[in-house]
């Protein structure tokens, strides 16, 4: 079969909407949380309630994303989670209690999972199928660099004019974002037909050779999904109870580029089952540096450069592994229905690691989020040994 590349203007313009789609919804509270909270009066825990609305919607309408792509098409799905994300925002924008607040992030949340990572890596594979790779490491350099990008602009429209016209500002940058769909097919690709279509098996996978790496698959990217957001989100609290500079935080963002930088520079050619145990492989080892973080600049900082590089690669692995378990005419389907815990998950995660830090204190939180790694460790060994079993057999 005739391989197919991604052109790099549908790479380069995809990554660019992860980059500023990311920056307007994921990282809107971190440039416009506070001033939210003190203009309306809430605490931090309220403000930040939205985001945590908006992923618990993520994972709701999850299960729906793959009937949408083949219903509307990579272009017009993206494009209607990008009109959602600009609404949520111009909603944001004009809330003056918590239903409209709230109603702002579940339209956000709904337009963050038919157009960000998930949405985008099933429009690529529907696209090249397995040889989409390539394109998905560089699509996540360009999304990594939201942070960088829109925390900055958003300091600066907070300063210049508030928080109320800096969110609608971020709907317009949402809404000029439709323009780099242009370079996207307007159809999808034919399906399969009837006589070469796997049948369906009862759980959802496509049959049950796979049933148990599927389920497999769908507790680690949950369990990933629940230590990058606890950690990321108390992160600088952390480093300031280690008694380290909090900006040693910044080398998160550094190891996450560099460990996907180190994949593009590869050309992608590592088996995402190869990438899977190396993950599995670090992460024990990124917990057992912060154990010893405690007034050491050092350990701090190969804790935070190391997971922030895990973290990095565990995106590559959530959205390449699927393309070695299921057909890519498969691929949205069950992504969509196996990721839904992972976005579950990661709403409670802040919550859930606010409430150990205060009953437990940061080192026995950080044995907790190695038990959990250890945990992750084994799940990656018994997919990688299941899938190749199951490859050979």
């Amino acid at each position: 079969m005739e391989q197919v590349i991604v052109k790099g203007r549908v790479t380069l313009f995809v990554g660019l909407t992860q980059l500023i789609n990311w920056g307007i919804t994921f990282y809107l509270l971190g440039a416009f949380g506070q001033a939210i909270g003190r203009e309306l009066g809430w605490t931090q825990v309220m403000t930040y309630s939205g985001q945590t609305l908006s992923m618990g919607i993520m994972g709701l309408t999850s299960p729906f994303s793959g009937r949408i792509l083949k219903h509307l098409g990579g272009k017009k799905m993206m494009a209607s989670g990008i009109v959602l994300n600009a609404t949520g925002c111009l909603l944001l924008a004009a809330s003056q209690g918590p239903l409209s607040y709230w109603a702002a992030w579940v339209i956000m949340g709904a337009g963050m999972r038919l157009s960000l990572y998930d949405a985008a890596f099933a429009v690529l594979v529907d696209i090249a199928g397995p040889s989409a790779r390539k394109s998905m490491t560089q699509v996540t350099l360009l999304g990594g660099l939201a942070s960088v990008a829109f925390w900055p602009v958003g300091a600066w429209l907070l300063t210049v004019m508030g928080w109320r016209a800096g969110t609608v500002c971020y709907g317009l940058f949402a809404l000029m974002s439709l323009l780099l769909l242009r370079c996207l097919p307007d159809k999808m690709s034919s399906p399969l037909t009837s006589g070469t279509q796997p049948a369906p098996s009862p759980c959802g996978l496509v049959d049950d050779s796979n049933r148990w790496s599927g389920w497999i698959y769908a507790a680690l990217m949950a369990l990933l999904s629940f230590l990058s957001t606890g950690i990321s989100a108390h992160l600088p609290a952390m480093l300031a109870g280690f008694g380290v500079p909090v900006l040693i935080g910044t080398l998160w963002g550094v190891g996450q580029v560099s460990a996907r930088l180190s994949d593009v520079f590869m050309g992608a050619k590592g088996s995402p089952l190869g990438l899977n145990m190396l993950v599995g492989g670090i992460l024990p080892f990124c917990f057992v540096f912060s154990l010893f973080s405690f007034h050491s600049t050092v350990s701090a900082a190969l804790f935070v450069l190391s997971y922030g590089a895990a973290n990095g690669l565990s995106t590559l692995v959530r959205a390449t592994l699927p393309l070695v378990m299921f057909d890519k005419h498969q691929y949205a389907d069950k992504l969509g229905t196996l990721l839904m815990p992972s976005f579950f998950l990661s709403a409670l995660a802040p919550a859930i690691y606010a409430s150990l830090l205060d009953a437990m204190g940061i080192y026995d939180t950080l044995l907790f989020s190695l038990s959990v790694s250890l945990i992750i460790t084994v799940l990656s060994v018994a997919l990688s040994f299941r899938e190749r079993y199951r490859q050979v057999a």
